[in-house]
């Protein structure tokens, strides 16, 4: 098969795309590494929300504003899943857990800023040749512009 996807794989590609941030940042935004004894720095829920928006451009490039709603809904639906106690009693985010609470929120808020992002970065449709007079590093003698007589 050679070409582009079909719209609809696209969007089912970001569904999984969505499935695949949401288990993996909930098993990571916990992570931490120690710097001095008192001190750590939440790598993991830093690696975590990178990937959100990571994953929110590669959406939106392949399938545009549905991909990314779609994305957005599957990681949504995971982290609420995996907040849900098991059947052990263990749960990945604990109630009350300032991590956890940043890593429900972070994960679907970081995802709108994306959303705003223009249009013509997710464009692949060739953009017609500049004109070499009117371009800013134009050699001098060159017409500006029309009525220039150069």
């Amino acid at each position: 098969m050679t070409g582009p996807l079909p719209p609809l794989r696209r969007v089912l590609g970001t569904l999984a795309l969505g499935v695949l941030v949401g288990v993996v940042g909930s098993a990571v935004h916990r992570v931490s590494w120690p710097v001095s004894w008192p001190v750590s720095w939440p790598s993991g829920l830093g690696g975590a929300l990178a990937l959100v928006v990571s994953a929110g451009v590669l959406a939106r490039s392949l399938a545009g504003g549905a991909g990314l709603l779609g994305t957005g809904a599957a990681m949504l639906a995971v982290n609420v899943l995996l907040a849900q106690e098991g059947p052990g009693g263990d749960v990945l985010m604990p109630a009350g857990d300032e991590r956890g609470v940043l890593w429900l929120a972070g994960s679907v808020l970081l995802l709108v800023p994306v959303a705003f992002l223009p249009r013509s970065w997710f464009d692949d449709t060739p953009r017609p040749p500049r004109d070499a007079a009117t371009a800013p590093d134009a050699p001098p003698g060159l017409p500006s512009g029309p009525g220039d007589p150069a």
